[in-house]
C-alpha cells in the first residue's frame, strides 16, 4: 500500500498540498475525483476538532449528531442518506473506518480523534472500494504512523467550559533502523452541558480515556506494514 507523503505547502500561494488515500493509493486530494473534505492534524486542531461528532460543522452536505441517550454512537447523513439506530441488525449508510477497519455499527462511531493523521470524509456512494454500506458515504480515519529516524512526541493539557479537563500526550520509540513503535493516550473529563433543575445533577458530560500501540515495521522498499491495538472507554452520554 502507497504511503503518502507529507503534506507541504506551496512557496507561491502558502497552500498546503493534502494528500490522501481515498483511492487506496496516495493522491493530492486536488487530484481524486471524489466529492472529498480531508483534514489533516493540524486543520483538525486549529478548528478546534477532537472528535468525529465535530465534523458536521465543517462537511457540506453531512449532517452529525449524537444518538439519544448514547453518546459513543453518531447518526451520520450524507446528501440525506442516514439512521439513527444503533442495534445489531440495522447496517449504516454511512461507514466508518480507522486504518481501513470498518467499525460495523453506530453504537461505537464517535471517536476521539488523538494522534490522527488526517480525517476524509468522503460523499456520496463508495461500494467499490469500501463495501456495500456506505450508500451515502464514507469517513475515514488514518491514524499517525511511528517514526524510523527520531525520538519524540509530544504532551498537552486543556482546560474549557463546564470544568472540561483534557490531557493527550504520544511518544515515537524507534527500536531498529526498520522497525518503531507509538505509544499514544488521551484523557478527558467534564461537568456536563445540562443541569437538572430539580435535582441539581449535571448531564451530559463526555468523559473518557483511551490508550493506542502503533507498530510499524518495513521489511523491505516494497513491503511494509502496520498494526495497532487501541484501548478507549467514553463514557458520553446524549440525555436532553
Amino acid at each position: 500500500v502507497a504511503e503518502p507523503l507529507p503534506a507541504a505547502a506551496d512557496p507561491a500561494t502558502g497552500v498546503a498540498e493534502i494528500v490522501v488515500t481515498a483511492q487506496r493509493r496516495a493522491q493530492s486530494v486536488q487530484d481524486v475525483p471524489i466529492a472529498i473534505s480531508a483534514f489533516t492534524s493540524d486543520q483538525l486542531e486549529a478548528q478546534g476538532v477532537s472528535s468525529t461528532l465535530q465534523l458536521g460543522a465543517y462537511v457540506p452536505n453531512m449532517v452529525a449528531q449524537n444518538n439519544t441517550g448514547l453518546g459513543s454512537a453518531n447518526a451520520y447523513y450524507l446528501r440525506g442518506l442516514g439512521n439513527t439506530e444503533t442495534i445489531a441488525t440495522f447496517d449504516p449508510p454511512v461507514g466508518t473506518y480507522v486504518d481501513d477497519i470498518y467499525i460495523s455499527r453506530q453504537n461505537a462511531n464517535n471517536l476521539s480523534l488523538f494522534d490522527v493523521e488526517r480525517v476524509e470524509v468522503l460523499r456520496g456512494p463508495q461500494g467499490t472500494l469500501f463495501g456495500r454500506n456506505t450508500t451515502g458515504g464514507a469517513i475515514n480515519v488514518i491514524m499517525r504512523k511511528p517514526e524510523f529516524d527520531r525520538i519524540g512526541g509530544y504532551a498537552e493539557v486543556g482546560y474549557g467550559s463546564y470544568q472540561k479537563k483534557l490531557a493527550r500526550a504520544s511518544i515515537d520509540l524507534p527500536l531498529a533502523p526498520t522497525f518503531a513503535v507509538k505509544l499514544s493516550g488521551y484523557y478527558q473529563n467534564d461537568r456536563g452541558y445540562v443541569k437538572n433543575t430539580t435535582t441539581g445533577e449535571r448531564l451530559n458530560d463526555d468523559d473518557g480515556y483511551g490508550v493506542r500501540l502503533g507498530i510499524r515495521g518495513e521489511l523491505a522498499s516494497w513491503a511494509r506494514w502496520n498494526a495497532s491495538y487501541a484501548h478507549i472507554v467514553a463514557r458520553g452520554e446524549n440525555i436532553l
